[in-house]
């Protein structure tokens, strides 16, 4: 279950972070063969741009909120929609939309790196927490030789004009289409930490009412030691039923003294460890 967690979140960060350090890498030459500015106005966007990164501080405590209100799915889904309304706003190719696509990018950004370390913590714990995170981060930074080929594939000539001559604009929409499109995958992300997290809680409330049926046994006057000593946790997931009434003994044996005490035990072992999940 852990490996499966941690692989659906390294895809995660792969998928949305090759396209968030793509985009600071080649924001001036995508801006510059979009061909909507003057070389001012590309100086005053570019300005506009960096100030609009460094603003994005300002959400983190928002994204702490939302994780602690709301958990991680619903804060995973809205990073993967502000990424997605920063592919829309660039592909609009208008210098309003460029302003926005500034400030969705931002959010999205924020919200990806802050969503991945509590994630990462939160679920997987701080034992290997290093070791994990370096294993994302180095290969993001092996998929990141691929924003080379992927700058060449989409340049065009109009960042290089400086006449208002006829220029390629390249294949820039093409390729923020595509980027759309991936964005979009992660929201499965989003949908399978739900799902796990709900199969978490149902198994949690079947464990403490187990727990609850097993400490009623053990306080009752005369306890009934053979359906005690045939309670296992595996019940909880076979949905095994007790004895009959024509199969029970009241027999106040030694040897169910200690069946009571293993089992309890047990339940005990299997209630915290579903607990701790």
């Amino acid at each position: 279950m852990k490996s499966s967690e941690f692989l659906r979140l390294v895809g995660f960060f792969l998928v949305n972070s090759f396209w968030v350090n793509f985009y600071i890498g080649s924001f001036d030459v995508q801006i510059g063969d979009a061909d909507l500015l003057n070389k001012t106005e590309k100086l005053n966007y570019a300005r506009l741009f960096t100030l609009t990164i460094t603003l994005g501080v300002i959400v983190i405590p928002i994204v702490g909120t939302i994780m602690d209100r709301f958990n991680f799915p619903i804060a995973s889904a809205i990073t993967s929609f502000f990424g997605l309304l920063w592919a829309t706003f660039l592909i609009a190719e208008t210098k309003f939309s460029l302003i926005i696509s500034f400030i969705c990018y931002s959010i999205f950004r924020t919200f990806l790196f802050t969503l991945v370390f509590a994630y990462l913590a939160d679920t997987l714990g701080f034992k290997y927490f290093g070791v994990l995170a370096g294993i994302m981060f180095v290969l993001g930074g092996v998929l990141s030789f691929l924003q080379v080929p992927l700058v060449e594939y989409a340049s065009g000539t109009c960042h290089v004009s400086s006449t208002p001559s006829p220029c390629e604009e390249g294949n820039w929409k093409v390729l923020n289409i595509v980027m759309g499109l991936m964005i979009c995958c992660t929201f499965y992300f989003s949908y399978k930490d739900y799902i796990t997290r709900e199969e978490n809680k149902v198994l949690l409330d079947i464990a403490s009412n187990r727990q609850k049926q097993l400490v009623t046994l053990i306080h009752a006057e005369e306890p009934n030691h053979e359906i005690i000593q045939n309670y296992r946790p595996s019940s909880i997931l076979t949905n095994q039923s007790y004895p009959s009434k024509n199969n029970r003994t009241n027999n106040n044996k030694p040897e169910d003294q200690q069946s009571l005490l293993h089992s309890t035990n047990t339940t005990k072992a299997i209630y915290g460890t579903v607990g701790n999940r």
